[in-house]
Parts: C-alpha cells; sequence; structure tokens
C-alpha cells in the first residue's frame, strides 16, 4: 500500500479514534473488529503504523496477559465455590423434618 494513504489526516484520525477504543475496551483485536464491522488486517495496519511495531505487540501481549489472568481467577472461584458446595450445611426445614 502506498505511504500517501498513510499519511491523510482524516484517515489517521478516524483510526486513531479506533485504536484508542480498542486500548480502552479491554477487547482483543479479533472481537473488536467484529463488533465496530472492521478489517482485522487492516486494524492491524492502521496499528503498526501509528503505535509502532514494538507498541503494537507489547499491547498485544499485554491485553493476553489480562485476559489469562482473568482466567485462572475465575477458575479459582469455580473451584472455591464447589468446595463450599460440597461442604456447606443445608438449613432447608422441610430437609430437617423428613429427618427426624
Amino acid at each position: 500500500m502506498n505511504l500517501r494513504h498513510f499519511e491523510n489526516a482524516a484517515r489517521q484520525s478516524w483510526w486513531l479514534v479506533h485504536i484508542e477504543a480498542w486500548r480502552q475496551s479491554g477487547l482483543d483485536r479479533t472481537n473488536y473488529c467484529r463488533q465496530h464491522g472492521l478489517w482485522k488486517c487492516t486494524f492491524d495496519r492502521w496499528l503498526k503504523y501509528l503505535a509502532g511495531k514494538e507498541a503494537a505487540r507489547k499491547h498485544v501481549e499485554y491485553q493476553a496477559e489480562l485476559r489469562r489472568q482473568k482466567k485462572l481467577e475465575a477458575q479459582e472461584k469455580r473451584r472455591l465455590k464447589r468446595v463450599r458446595l460440597r461442604f456447606s450445611v443445608s438449613t432447608n426445614m422441610r430437609h430437617r423434618g423428613l429427618q427426624v
């Protein structure tokens, strides 16, 4: 693609808005592009041009690490919930009546 394409001020501002919104959203690039009707390859191209390759790569790694941490926290929460349910005491009065 011609470099003049990236130097257009209107295009730059439009893509900057999308890139900043993507950063704030916490979504991965694929889901953000699906929600906003963008082509991921075009989004990636503008991201590399506007943010630089290294900054884009670091941000993607950071987002992946956040998703990994959230997944681990959710797994731990489910595990603790299972343990609590297994060892909880029932306070249902009907159930107590049947036991007597």
